[in-house]
């Protein structure tokens, strides 16, 4: 039996420049630098498309992809990046993040998945636990918020 492992992980990005999420050949380049560090092998050249709900860029590679999905007028982008085997999408996660540089990050990162004996109940329930410790850290983000604006209350 031959055991076949992916390998996941993927961010949301905040605070980053308006024209850094427009510059198509910035967001080439950084899809290009993302996938060498995830040990990814470029299918072609990467494509950057503008559209009416924002910015889509994507490497496809031999064995796994880059992605990123940005909205530059908020200046948010979601990146994802997958591969099969051998590969570290968290490391181009990391050249991601400092490329264009963002203020507020949220990470996840998908454990191996084994093609063979992982089944889907297992892959849901993991599901599951990154969707709630999602949901905790943006109750605990709104709760910072809500602390911060009542200490900027004027005393009356």
């Amino acid at each position: 039996m031959h055991l076949v492992t992916c390998e996941h992980a993927f961010a949301d990005l905040s605070g980053i420049a308006p024209d850094r999420l427009r510059d198509a050949q910035g967001l080439a380049a950084v899809l290009l630098a993302a996938a060498n560090a995830a040990g990814l092998h470029p299918a072609g050249t990467p494509q950057v498309h503008d559209g009416p709900k924002g910015v889509a860029a994507v490497l496809v590679c031999h064995g796994g992809h880059v992605a990123l999905h940005a909205l530059p007028d908020v200046g948010v982008c979601f990146a994802d990046v997958a591969g099969i085997g051998a590969v570290r999408p968290q490391r181009a996660i990391d050249v991601l993040v400092k490329c264009p540089p963002s203020e507020r990050l949220i990470r996840a990162a998908w454990p191996k998945a084994r093609a063979t004996d992982e089944s889907a109940e297992a892959l849901f329930s993991r599901l599951q636990e990154v969707i709630t410790a999602l949901e905790r850290r943006e109750d605990a983000d709104s709760q910072a918020v809500a602390q911060l604006m009542h200490e900027r209350e004027p005393a009356g």
